[in-house]
Protein backbone atom coordinates (compact mmCIF):
# COMPACT_ATOMS: atom_id res chain seq x y z
CA UNK A 1 0.00 0.00 0.00
CA UNK A 2 1.38 3.27 -1.01
CA UNK A 3 1.87 6.29 1.25
CA UNK A 4 -1.09 8.13 -0.24
CA UNK A 5 -3.48 5.32 0.58
CA UNK A 6 -2.24 5.12 4.19
CA UNK A 7 -2.82 8.83 4.75
CA UNK A 8 -6.37 8.59 3.48
CA UNK A 9 -7.23 5.74 5.83
CA UNK A 10 -5.72 7.63 8.78
CA UNK A 11 -7.95 10.70 8.02
CA UNK A 12 -11.06 8.61 7.78
CA UNK A 13 -10.32 7.01 11.16
CA UNK A 14 -9.80 10.36 12.95
CA UNK A 15 -12.98 11.82 11.47
CA UNK A 16 -14.95 8.79 12.64
CA UNK A 17 -13.61 9.08 16.19
CA UNK A 18 -14.47 12.81 16.31
CA UNK A 19 -17.99 12.10 15.13
CA UNK A 20 -18.36 9.33 17.69
CA UNK A 21 -17.13 11.60 20.53
CA UNK A 22 -19.54 14.32 19.50
CA UNK A 23 -22.42 11.87 19.54
CA UNK A 24 -21.42 10.63 22.99
CA UNK A 25 -21.20 14.17 24.42
CA UNK A 26 -24.55 15.21 22.98
CA UNK A 27 -26.11 12.04 24.30
CA UNK A 28 -24.65 12.68 27.77
CA UNK A 29 -26.04 16.17 27.81
CA UNK A 30 -29.38 14.92 26.89
CA UNK A 31 -29.31 12.65 29.97
CA UNK A 32 -29.21 15.69 32.50
CA UNK A 33 -32.20 18.00 33.15
CA UNK A 34 -32.11 20.69 35.88
CA UNK A 35 -35.42 21.71 37.47
CA UNK A 36 -36.84 22.72 40.89
CA UNK A 37 -39.91 24.08 42.65
CA UNK A 38 -40.07 26.70 45.47
CA UNK A 39 -42.47 26.74 48.43
CA UNK A 40 -42.93 29.40 51.14
CA UNK A 41 -42.80 28.12 54.72
CA UNK A 42 -44.63 29.19 57.90
CA UNK A 43 -41.65 31.38 58.77
CA UNK A 44 -41.74 34.64 56.87
CA UNK A 45 -38.80 35.00 54.50
CA UNK A 46 -37.82 31.29 54.52
CA UNK A 47 -38.27 29.54 51.13
CA UNK A 48 -38.04 25.75 50.65
CA UNK A 49 -36.58 24.52 47.31
CA UNK A 50 -37.44 21.01 46.03
CA UNK A 51 -34.97 19.56 43.49
CA UNK A 52 -36.75 17.84 40.54
CA UNK A 53 -33.63 17.44 38.35
CA UNK A 54 -32.65 14.22 36.57
CA UNK A 55 -30.75 12.09 37.05
CA UNK A 56 -31.14 11.92 40.81
CA UNK A 57 -28.60 9.66 42.42
CA UNK A 58 -25.49 9.74 44.52
CA UNK A 59 -23.36 10.48 41.47
CA UNK A 60 -24.94 13.94 41.04
CA UNK A 61 -23.62 17.12 42.69
CA UNK A 62 -25.67 20.29 43.15
CA UNK A 63 -24.72 23.94 43.26
CA UNK A 64 -27.38 26.50 44.28
CA UNK A 65 -27.07 30.28 44.02
CA UNK A 66 -29.43 32.53 46.10
CA UNK A 67 -28.46 36.16 45.55
CA UNK A 68 -29.67 38.50 48.40
CA UNK A 69 -30.38 35.58 50.79
CA UNK A 70 -28.71 35.45 54.21
CA UNK A 71 -26.74 32.38 53.00
CA UNK A 72 -26.26 32.92 49.23
CA UNK A 73 -25.12 29.36 48.21
CA UNK A 74 -25.84 25.73 49.04
CA UNK A 75 -24.70 22.23 47.91
CA UNK A 76 -27.73 20.43 49.38
CA UNK A 77 -30.18 18.60 47.17
CA UNK A 78 -33.25 20.34 48.71
CA UNK A 79 -32.07 23.48 50.50
CA UNK A 80 -33.83 26.49 52.09
CA UNK A 81 -32.96 30.16 51.65
CA UNK A 82 -33.80 32.96 54.09
CA UNK A 83 -34.67 36.47 52.88
CA UNK A 84 -35.08 39.58 55.05
CA UNK A 85 -37.28 41.76 52.89
CA UNK A 86 -40.05 41.62 50.30
CA UNK A 87 -38.89 41.45 46.67
CA UNK A 88 -38.30 39.39 43.50
CA UNK A 89 -35.16 37.27 43.57
CA UNK A 90 -33.29 35.05 41.00
CA UNK A 91 -32.39 31.49 42.07
CA UNK A 92 -30.08 29.26 39.96
CA UNK A 93 -29.34 25.50 40.16
CA UNK A 94 -26.34 23.77 38.53
CA UNK A 95 -26.08 19.94 38.44
CA UNK A 96 -23.18 17.71 37.39
CA UNK A 97 -23.50 13.90 36.96
CA UNK A 98 -20.66 11.40 36.59
CA UNK A 99 -22.85 8.42 35.63
CA UNK A 100 -24.11 9.19 33.17
CA UNK A 101 -21.68 11.95 32.50
CA UNK A 102 -23.78 15.04 32.04
CA UNK A 103 -24.51 18.54 33.42
CA UNK A 104 -27.37 21.04 33.35
CA UNK A 105 -28.52 24.35 34.86
CA UNK A 106 -31.65 26.43 35.37
CA UNK A 107 -32.52 29.87 36.77
CA UNK A 108 -35.95 30.98 38.03
CA UNK A 109 -37.38 34.05 39.78
CA UNK A 110 -39.23 33.87 43.11
CA UNK A 111 -41.29 36.45 44.99
CA UNK A 112 -41.23 37.18 48.76
CA UNK A 113 -44.06 39.40 50.07
CA UNK A 114 -44.78 38.29 53.63
CA UNK A 115 -43.11 41.16 55.50
CA UNK A 116 -45.18 43.96 57.10
CA UNK A 117 -44.16 47.23 58.79
CA UNK A 118 -45.47 46.14 62.23
CA UNK A 119 -43.21 43.20 62.96
CA UNK A 120 -41.48 45.02 65.84
CA UNK A 121 -43.33 46.47 68.88
CA UNK A 122 -41.27 47.71 71.83
CA UNK A 123 -42.52 47.35 75.40
CA UNK A 124 -41.27 46.60 78.90
CA UNK A 125 -42.48 46.21 82.50
CA UNK A 126 -40.85 46.97 85.84
CA UNK A 127 -40.31 44.76 88.88
CA UNK A 128 -40.64 46.05 92.47
CA UNK A 129 -37.81 48.44 93.32
CA UNK A 130 -35.42 47.28 96.06
CA UNK A 131 -32.63 49.34 97.67
CA UNK A 132 -32.34 51.61 94.66
CA UNK A 133 -32.33 48.77 92.11
CA UNK A 134 -35.07 48.41 89.48
CA UNK A 135 -35.32 45.41 87.13
CA UNK A 136 -36.86 45.92 83.69
CA UNK A 137 -38.61 42.98 81.98
CA UNK A 138 -38.50 43.17 78.17
CA UNK A 139 -41.92 42.27 76.65
CA UNK A 140 -41.21 43.51 73.11
CA UNK A 141 -42.52 41.71 70.01
CA UNK A 142 -40.52 40.77 66.91
CA UNK A 143 -37.34 39.83 68.76
CA UNK A 144 -35.00 36.87 68.29
CA UNK A 145 -31.33 35.99 68.56
CA UNK A 146 -30.43 38.69 66.02
CA UNK A 147 -32.04 41.49 68.09
CA UNK A 148 -29.77 44.21 69.50
CA UNK A 149 -31.06 46.23 72.50
CA UNK A 150 -30.17 49.71 73.76
CA UNK A 151 -31.53 50.89 77.15
CA UNK A 152 -31.31 54.42 78.59
CA UNK A 153 -32.33 54.50 82.27
CA UNK A 154 -32.59 58.30 82.60
CA UNK A 155 -29.77 58.48 85.16
CA UNK A 156 -26.81 58.62 82.71
CA UNK A 157 -26.52 54.81 82.67
CA UNK A 158 -27.27 52.41 79.78
CA UNK A 159 -27.41 48.68 78.98
CA UNK A 160 -27.54 46.30 75.99
CA UNK A 161 -29.02 43.36 77.93
CA UNK A 162 -32.43 41.94 77.09
CA UNK A 163 -33.94 42.53 80.58
CA UNK A 164 -31.45 44.56 82.63
CA UNK A 165 -31.33 45.93 86.19
CA UNK A 166 -30.55 49.62 86.80
CA UNK A 167 -29.22 51.16 90.01
CA UNK A 168 -30.49 54.56 91.13
CA UNK A 169 -28.89 56.81 93.75
CA UNK A 170 -31.76 59.25 94.35
CA UNK A 171 -35.50 58.85 94.74
CA UNK A 172 -37.13 60.66 91.82
CA UNK A 173 -39.06 60.19 88.57
CA UNK A 174 -36.98 59.04 85.58
CA UNK A 175 -37.65 58.59 81.85
CA UNK A 176 -36.54 55.10 80.76
CA UNK A 177 -36.23 54.34 77.02
CA UNK A 178 -35.77 51.05 75.11
CA UNK A 179 -34.68 50.95 71.45
CA UNK A 180 -33.98 47.73 69.55
CA UNK A 181 -33.35 46.38 66.05
CA UNK A 182 -34.06 42.87 64.79
CA UNK A 183 -31.93 41.93 61.74
CA UNK A 184 -33.46 38.59 60.65
CA UNK A 185 -35.51 37.25 59.08
CA UNK A 186 -36.55 40.87 58.45
CA UNK A 187 -34.95 44.10 59.59
CA UNK A 188 -37.21 46.12 61.86
CA UNK A 189 -36.70 48.62 64.67
CA UNK A 190 -38.87 49.95 67.49
CA UNK A 191 -38.55 52.10 70.60
CA UNK A 192 -40.57 53.13 73.66
CA UNK A 193 -40.09 55.53 76.61
CA UNK A 194 -41.86 55.35 79.98
CA UNK A 195 -41.73 57.42 83.19
CA UNK A 196 -40.63 55.32 86.15
CA UNK A 197 -40.96 56.44 89.78
CA UNK A 198 -38.06 55.39 92.04
CA UNK A 199 -38.79 55.57 95.76
CA UNK A 200 -36.70 52.75 97.22
CA UNK A 201 -33.33 54.49 97.58
CA UNK A 202 -32.25 54.19 101.21
CA UNK A 203 -30.12 56.89 102.80
CA UNK A 204 -26.63 56.03 103.99
CA UNK A 205 -26.28 59.28 105.94
CA UNK A 206 -28.05 60.11 109.22
CA UNK A 207 -28.68 63.63 110.48
CA UNK A 208 -28.14 64.28 114.19
CA UNK A 209 -27.17 67.14 116.49
CA UNK A 210 -26.66 68.02 120.13
CA UNK A 211 -27.52 71.31 121.87
CA UNK A 212 -25.28 72.78 124.50
CA UNK A 213 -26.13 74.69 127.65
CA UNK A 214 -27.27 78.26 127.19
CA UNK A 215 -24.39 80.72 127.00
CA UNK A 216 -26.59 83.56 128.27
CA UNK A 217 -29.26 85.94 126.97
CA UNK A 218 -31.12 83.18 125.13
CA UNK A 219 -28.15 82.01 122.99
CA UNK A 220 -27.94 78.21 122.50
CA UNK A 221 -24.96 76.56 120.67
CA UNK A 222 -25.86 73.64 118.34
CA UNK A 223 -23.31 71.05 117.20
CA UNK A 224 -23.65 68.79 114.15
CA UNK A 225 -23.40 65.08 115.09
CA UNK A 226 -24.48 63.58 111.74
CA UNK A 227 -22.89 60.36 110.45
CA UNK A 228 -22.17 58.87 107.02
CA UNK A 229 -21.24 62.24 105.50
CA UNK A 230 -19.08 62.88 102.44
CA UNK A 231 -18.16 66.03 100.59
CA UNK A 232 -19.91 68.18 99.69
CA UNK A 233 -22.34 68.50 102.62
CA UNK A 234 -24.90 71.28 103.10
CA UNK A 235 -26.81 72.08 106.31
CA UNK A 236 -30.22 73.68 106.86
CA UNK A 237 -31.22 74.52 110.44
CA UNK A 238 -34.65 75.67 111.65
CA UNK A 239 -34.58 76.79 115.28
CA UNK A 240 -38.36 76.77 115.76
CA UNK A 241 -38.53 80.54 116.34
CA UNK A 242 -38.72 81.67 112.68
CA UNK A 243 -34.90 81.86 112.41
CA UNK A 244 -32.64 79.59 110.32
CA UNK A 245 -28.96 78.94 109.57
CA UNK A 246 -26.80 77.12 106.99
CA UNK A 247 -23.74 76.77 109.22
CA UNK A 248 -22.54 73.38 110.38
CA UNK A 249 -22.41 74.40 114.07
CA UNK A 250 -24.59 77.49 114.50
CA UNK A 251 -25.89 79.56 117.43
CA UNK A 252 -29.62 79.87 118.00
CA UNK A 253 -30.87 83.06 119.65
CA UNK A 254 -34.17 83.06 121.54
CA UNK A 255 -36.08 86.03 122.94
CA UNK A 256 -38.45 84.11 125.22
CA UNK A 257 -38.20 81.09 127.48
CA UNK A 258 -40.17 78.01 126.40
CA UNK A 259 -40.03 74.81 124.37
CA UNK A 260 -38.99 74.88 120.70
CA UNK A 261 -38.75 72.25 117.92
CA UNK A 262 -35.33 72.45 116.26
CA UNK A 263 -34.78 70.66 112.92
CA UNK A 264 -31.62 69.86 110.93
CA UNK A 265 -31.64 68.76 107.27
CA UNK A 266 -28.45 67.63 105.51
CA UNK A 267 -27.55 66.86 101.90
CA UNK A 268 -24.28 64.98 101.59
CA UNK A 269 -22.12 63.43 98.88
CA UNK A 270 -22.46 62.94 95.14
CA UNK A 271 -24.84 61.40 94.25
CA UNK A 272 -26.54 63.19 97.17
CA UNK A 273 -27.79 61.55 100.36
CA UNK A 274 -30.57 63.37 102.24
CA UNK A 275 -31.53 63.06 105.91
CA UNK A 276 -33.26 65.18 108.56
CA UNK A 277 -34.02 65.12 112.28
CA UNK A 278 -36.10 67.25 114.66
CA UNK A 279 -35.74 67.56 118.45
CA UNK A 280 -37.62 69.50 121.14
CA UNK A 281 -35.45 71.73 123.34
CA UNK A 282 -36.29 73.84 126.40
CA UNK A 283 -34.96 77.39 126.68
CA UNK A 284 -34.77 78.82 130.22
CA UNK A 285 -31.96 81.38 129.93
CA UNK A 286 -33.83 84.36 128.48
CA UNK A 287 -33.66 87.07 131.19
CA UNK A 288 -36.94 88.44 132.52
CA UNK A 289 -37.33 92.06 131.44
CA UNK A 290 -36.77 94.60 134.20
CA UNK A 291 -39.85 96.48 133.04
CA UNK A 292 -43.37 95.17 132.50
CA UNK A 293 -45.98 97.10 130.53
CA UNK A 294 -49.58 96.96 131.74
CA UNK A 295 -52.66 99.18 131.88
CA UNK A 296 -56.28 99.35 132.94
CA UNK A 297 -59.27 101.38 131.82
CA UNK A 298 -62.57 102.83 133.04
CA UNK A 299 -66.02 102.14 131.60
CA UNK A 300 -67.31 104.62 129.05
CA UNK A 301 -68.47 107.87 130.69
CA UNK A 302 -70.02 110.63 128.61
CA UNK A 303 -68.56 109.11 125.48
CA UNK A 304 -65.02 108.72 126.87
CA UNK A 305 -62.96 105.76 128.08
CA UNK A 306 -59.92 106.54 130.21
CA UNK A 307 -56.74 104.41 130.10
CA UNK A 308 -53.89 104.60 132.56
CA UNK A 309 -50.61 102.72 132.84
CA UNK A 310 -50.04 100.23 135.65
CA UNK A 311 -46.60 99.26 134.29
CA UNK A 312 -43.79 98.20 136.60
CA UNK A 313 -40.10 99.05 136.42
CA UNK A 314 -40.76 102.61 135.31
CA UNK A 315 -38.30 105.45 135.82
CA UNK A 316 -38.23 109.13 135.16
CA UNK A 317 -36.96 108.34 131.66
CA UNK A 318 -39.86 106.01 130.77
CA UNK A 319 -41.78 106.93 127.64
CA UNK A 320 -45.14 105.50 126.57
CA UNK A 321 -46.67 104.82 123.20
CA UNK A 322 -50.40 103.99 122.92
CA UNK A 323 -52.17 102.54 119.89
CA UNK A 324 -55.77 101.43 119.43
CA UNK A 325 -58.00 100.24 116.63
CA UNK A 326 -60.47 102.67 115.11
CA UNK A 327 -64.22 102.29 115.77
CA UNK A 328 -66.33 100.84 112.97
CA UNK A 329 -68.14 103.20 110.61
CA UNK A 330 -71.86 103.86 110.98
CA UNK A 331 -74.04 104.81 113.96
CA UNK A 332 -72.50 104.45 117.45
CA UNK A 333 -72.50 100.82 118.53
CA UNK A 334 -70.54 98.63 120.95
CA UNK A 335 -67.32 97.17 119.52
CA UNK A 336 -64.14 95.46 120.70
CA UNK A 337 -61.01 97.54 120.28
CA UNK A 338 -57.38 96.35 120.41
CA UNK A 339 -55.44 98.69 122.68
CA UNK A 340 -51.65 98.42 122.98
CA UNK A 341 -49.14 100.09 125.28
CA UNK A 342 -45.39 100.14 124.63
CA UNK A 343 -43.06 101.40 127.35
CA UNK A 344 -39.40 102.28 126.83
CA UNK A 345 -36.81 102.88 129.56
CA UNK A 346 -33.63 104.59 128.48
CA UNK A 347 -31.62 103.88 131.63
CA UNK A 348 -31.45 101.06 132.41
CA UNK A 349 -32.49 100.07 128.89
CA UNK A 350 -35.73 98.11 128.78
CA UNK A 351 -38.61 97.85 126.32
CA UNK A 352 -41.88 95.99 126.82
CA UNK A 353 -45.33 95.95 125.19
CA UNK A 354 -48.78 94.68 126.04
CA UNK A 355 -52.03 94.53 124.02
CA UNK A 356 -55.57 93.90 125.27
CA UNK A 357 -59.04 93.48 123.72
CA UNK A 358 -61.32 96.10 125.34
CA UNK A 359 -65.10 96.41 124.97
CA UNK A 360 -65.92 99.99 124.00
CA UNK A 361 -69.63 100.69 124.57
CA UNK A 362 -70.79 104.28 124.85
CA UNK A 363 -74.28 103.75 123.42
CA UNK A 364 -76.09 103.98 126.78
CA UNK A 365 -75.94 106.60 129.48
CA UNK A 366 -75.74 104.24 132.43
CA UNK A 367 -73.50 101.22 133.00
CA UNK A 368 -76.39 98.85 132.39
CA UNK A 369 -77.31 96.73 129.37
CA UNK A 370 -80.83 95.53 128.61
CA UNK A 371 -82.12 93.03 126.06
CA UNK A 372 -83.63 94.53 122.96
CA UNK A 373 -86.11 91.64 122.84
CA UNK A 374 -88.13 90.90 125.95
CA UNK A 375 -88.51 87.23 124.87
CA UNK A 376 -84.80 86.58 125.63
CA UNK A 377 -84.06 86.11 129.31
CA UNK A 378 -81.26 84.83 131.58
CA UNK A 379 -81.78 83.14 134.93
CA UNK A 380 -81.10 82.81 137.78
CA UNK A 381 -79.54 86.22 138.19
CA UNK A 382 -77.67 86.62 140.55
CA UNK A 383 -76.21 83.08 140.63
CA UNK A 384 -73.07 81.19 141.63
CA UNK A 385 -71.81 81.59 138.08
CA UNK A 386 -73.99 78.99 136.31
CA UNK A 387 -76.66 80.68 134.18
CA UNK A 388 -79.34 79.54 131.74
CA UNK A 389 -80.00 81.68 128.67
CA UNK A 390 -83.43 81.59 127.01
CA UNK A 391 -82.57 81.53 123.26
CA UNK A 392 -85.90 80.35 121.86
CA UNK A 393 -86.40 83.49 119.79
CA UNK A 394 -82.77 83.56 118.56
CA UNK A 395 -82.73 79.87 117.68
CA UNK A 396 -85.63 80.20 115.27
CA UNK A 397 -83.39 82.13 112.87
CA UNK A 398 -79.76 81.16 113.59
CA UNK A 399 -77.78 77.95 114.10
CA UNK A 400 -75.02 79.53 116.25
CA UNK A 401 -74.52 82.53 118.53
CA UNK A 402 -71.47 84.40 119.84
CA UNK A 403 -71.30 85.06 123.57
CA UNK A 404 -68.82 87.50 125.15
CA UNK A 405 -68.54 88.44 128.86
CA UNK A 406 -66.79 91.62 130.11
CA UNK A 407 -65.90 92.86 133.59
CA UNK A 408 -66.83 96.34 134.83
CA UNK A 409 -63.57 97.69 133.36
CA UNK A 410 -64.60 96.53 129.91
CA UNK A 411 -62.02 93.73 129.76
CA UNK A 412 -63.02 90.59 127.87
CA UNK A 413 -63.00 87.69 130.37
CA UNK A 414 -64.93 85.00 128.50
CA UNK A 415 -66.12 84.32 124.96
CA UNK A 416 -67.38 81.35 122.99
CA UNK A 417 -69.35 80.40 119.86
CA UNK A 418 -72.24 78.09 120.71
CA UNK A 419 -74.17 75.80 118.35
CA UNK A 420 -77.87 76.26 119.21
CA UNK A 421 -79.70 74.61 116.32
CA UNK A 422 -82.91 73.03 117.69
CA UNK A 423 -82.40 74.27 121.27
CA UNK A 424 -84.42 76.76 123.35
CA UNK A 425 -82.05 77.13 126.30
CA UNK A 426 -78.27 77.38 126.54
CA UNK A 427 -76.29 76.90 129.76
CA UNK A 428 -73.38 79.26 130.46
CA UNK A 429 -70.73 78.26 132.97
CA UNK A 430 -68.91 81.28 134.46
CA UNK A 431 -68.05 79.68 137.79
CA UNK A 432 -64.34 80.29 137.20
CA UNK A 433 -64.88 84.06 137.42
CA UNK A 434 -64.68 85.85 140.78
CA UNK A 435 -67.68 87.47 142.45
CA UNK A 436 -68.76 90.72 140.91
CA UNK A 437 -70.77 92.40 138.20
CA UNK A 438 -70.31 91.47 134.53
CA UNK A 439 -71.86 92.29 131.19
CA UNK A 440 -72.90 89.53 128.79
CA UNK A 441 -73.24 90.38 125.11
CA UNK A 442 -74.92 87.99 122.65
CA UNK A 443 -74.48 88.38 118.88
CA UNK A 444 -76.80 86.52 116.49
CA UNK A 445 -76.33 87.60 112.90
CA UNK A 446 -76.70 91.39 112.84
CA UNK A 447 -78.63 91.47 116.15
CA UNK A 448 -76.93 92.25 119.47
CA UNK A 449 -78.35 91.67 122.94
CA UNK A 450 -76.77 92.39 126.32
CA UNK A 451 -77.50 91.96 130.01
CA UNK A 452 -75.84 92.58 133.35
CA UNK A 453 -74.89 89.49 135.41
CA UNK A 454 -74.13 89.21 139.09
CA UNK A 455 -71.93 86.36 140.36
CA UNK A 456 -72.34 85.76 144.09
CA UNK A 457 -70.90 82.49 145.39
Amino acid sequence: MGPKMKATKRYIKISFLSLLLSLVVNFAKAQCTAFFNDTTTATCGVVQFTNLSTPSNSMVTYSWNFPSAITPTSAMQNPTATYTANGTYTVCLFIVSTVPSCSASICKTITVNCFTSSLCTANFNTVVCNSGQMTFTNTSLGTNSTTVYNWDFGNSSTSTLTSPTATYATNSIYTVCLTYTTFAPATCSASICKTVSIGCVTSSCNANFIDSACVGNGVIPFFDASTGLSAPTSYTWNFGNSTTSNLQNPLGTYTANGTYTVCLSITSGSPPCNSNICKVITVTCVPTPSCQANFTNSPCNNGQVNFWSTSSGTTSSTTYSWTYSSPPSGPPAPYTATVCLKMINLSPACTHSVCKSILIDCTVGIPEFIFENSNIKIFPNPSNGFFTLDIGQVNSNFSSIHIAVYNIFGELVHQNVEEVQGRKNKEIDLQSLPNGAYYLRLNAGNNTYSVKLIIAK
